[in-house]
């Protein structure tokens, strides 16, 4: 049987992925809060993402291949990454120009 936990995201989740833990999942919802959390523990996340702006898409959070840092575009049009265990932005790419694209 499986159960999912109630995640206290304050929108609509858009995206989500889980992490080779068993027991982390990142969550990004559709007003651009972004949180790992730990499924034996869902009250509060164990990190939150500051920086990532959407207001209504979908995302497809992706990590790196050692699962160090998360990557997240934004409807701003700029590619983020942050350290998956403390937080913290680490980078950020340009807004696309959508005259140029």
């Amino acid at each position: 049987e499986c159960v999912l936990p109630s995640l206290n995201q304050p929108s609509a989740i858009g995206g989500l992925i889980s992490l080779s833990d068993g027991v982390s999942l990142v969550a990004a919802s559709m007003d651009g809060y972004l949180a790992r959390w730990d499924l034996r523990q869902t009250l509060r996340p164990v990190v939150h993402f500051h920086g990532h702006v959407n207001s209504h898409s979908m995302v497809a959070p992706c990590t790196d291949a050692a699962e160090r840092l998360l990557y997240v575009g934004g409807r701003d049009g700029k590619l983020r990454a942050w350290d998956l265990t403390r937080g913290t932005l680490v980078a950020e790419t340009s807004p696309i120009d959508p005259q140029k694209h």
